[in-house]
C-alpha cells in the first residue's frame, strides 16, 4: 500500500486523460468526487472507480459533449436530462441548480434522467450545506437482489443520502445502499485479496459466500425493509423519469460496456434559512450528534458510537494530511490505463 498526496494522484489522471484526448473540463467533478471519497474513506467509490470511468468514456457509454436540458415543471420542480454525460458532472450541475432556486421556492427538487454512475451521493452539496442547505439524494443502481423465495435478481442496491451541517466545520452524512454491501466494495475488497463479511452477498449457486470472487447476489439490509427502501428510490428517480427500473437496470459490469445506462437520480435541497430557524437546527443536530459520541461503551473491544458521516470526517482530515491509500495493483492499472483503447 502507497500513500500518495492529492496533487500527484490528480496529476496522474490528467496525464492520463490527455494521453486519451479526453476533455479535461467536463471530467473535473468527476476527478473531485473520486478524491473526495477516497479522501474519506469510501474507497469503493473513490479513485478505484477511475479505470472503468475511462473504460466506459473510450467505449462511447459516455458522452462528453453532452447538451443538459433543464426543464421547469413547476417553481420547485425541475426535469433534468443528463444527455448521457458522466453522472459526477450531470449530478453536480443540478444540484448547483437547485440550490440557486431554493434561494427563492425554501425547497426544490430535481430528477436527473439519461444519466450514468455518479459515485458517492454524498458528494453532491457537501461543501455548500454548511451554508444552510439539507440535501436527500438517491440513485438507481445495478440490480443484485434478489426476490424473495425465487431465483429473480430483482432489486437494485439503490444508494440513498442525506447531509446538512452540524456547525460551520462539521457536517452529518448518512450515506447507503439498501444491502449490507456494495458490489463495488466487493471488487475491493477482492483487489485487496480480503475475504467479505459473513451474511452479505451470495454466490451463483445462491449460497451465502465470504468470497468476493465468489460473490455475484447482495443481501438487503432489514429483509424486506430493504428492498421496499430499493423500491423507494426506484419510484422517486426512474418512476418520476419514465425511465428502466428494478431488474430492467442496466449493469454498470457484464453488459456491452458500449451501451448507455440510462440511469436516474434525484435530489431535493432544503434552504433551512427560509423553512426553519437555522441556528437552532444547527444546535439540535449538535445535541443529537454529541449523545451519540459520549454514550458509555458496553465493550471497549468495540468500536465507539458515531453519528453518520463521523468516520468519514476523521479519515478525511487524517488522509488530507498523508495521503491516500492505494494497493499496488491499482498503481499498476493506473499505468495501464495510458495504453486503453
Amino acid at each position: 500500500m502507497t500513500y500518495v498526496k492529492i496533487n500527484k494522484i490528480r496529476k496522474k489522471i490528467l496525464e492520463i486523460l490527455n494521453i486519451h484526448k479526453i476533455n479535461i473540463k467536463i471530467f473535473e467533478d468527476t476527478i473531485d468526487g473520486l478524491i473526495w471519497s477516497s479522501l474519506r474513506g469510501i474507497d469503493s467509490h473513490g479513485l478505484n472507480l477511475f479505470p472503468q470511468y475511462l473504460k466506459e468514456i473510450i467505449s462511447g457509454r459516455i458522452d462528453l459533449k453532452p447538451n443538459i436540458k433543464y426543464r421547469k415543471k413547476l417553481n420547485n420542480f425541475v426535469s433534468i436530462d443528463a444527455d448521457h454525460a458522466m453522472g459526477h458532472h450531470a449530478c453536480s450541475k443540478a444540484v448547483k441548480y437547485l440550490i440557486n432556486l431554493s434561494n427563492k421556492t425554501g425547497i426544490a427538487m430535481g430528477n436527473v434522467y439519461n444519466s450514468s454512475h455518479c459515485g458517492a451521493m454524498s458528494y453532491f452539496g457537501f461543501d455548500n450545506v454548511k451554508n444552510g442547505y439539507l440535501i436527500i439524494g438517491m440513485t438507481q443502481a445495478t440490480p443484485r437482489v434478489m426476490l424473495k423465495n425465487t431465483k429473480k435478481v430483482f432489486y437494485g442496491n439503490n444508494p440513498l443520502s442525506l447531509i446538512c451541517p452540524i456547525n460551520k466545520k462539521i457536517n452529518f452524512a448518512y450515506d447507503s445502499c439498501i444491502t449490507s454491501i456494495s458490489f463495488n466494495k466487493i471488487r475491493y475488497l477482492d483487489k485487496k485479496r480480503k475475504k467479505l463479511p459473513p451474511g452479505v452477498a451470495l454466490d451463483g449457486l445462491f449460497k451465502m459466500t465470504t468470497d468476493p470472487k465468489k460473490a455475484k447476489y447482495l443481501m438487503p439490509i432489514g429483509d424486506y425493509k430493504g428492498t421496499g427502501l430499493s423500491l423507494f428510490v426506484d419510484i422517486l428517480t426512474g418512476a418520476l423519469s419514465n425511465m428502466n427500473m428494478t431488474n430492467e437496470v442496466t449493469s454498470m459490469y457484464g453488459d456491452n460496456i458500449k451501451n448507455k445506462r440510462y440511469l436516474s437520480q434525484s435530489f431535493i435541497v432544503l434552504n433551512l434559512k427560509k423553512i426553519c430557524n437555522l441556528k437552532n437546527f444547527k444546535r439540535n443536530i449538535y445535541k443529537l450528534t454529541n449523545k451519540i459520541i459520549s454514550s458509555k461503551r458496553i465493550n471497549k473491544k468495540l468500536d465507539e458510537p458515531k453519528y453518520p458521516g463521523q468516520k468519514e470526517n476523521e479519515t478525511f482530515i487524517k488522509r488530507s494530511k498523508i495521503g491516500i491509500p492505494l494497493s499496488d495493483d491499482f498503481l499498476r492499472e493506473l499505468e495501464m490505463a495510458k495504453f486503453y483503447v
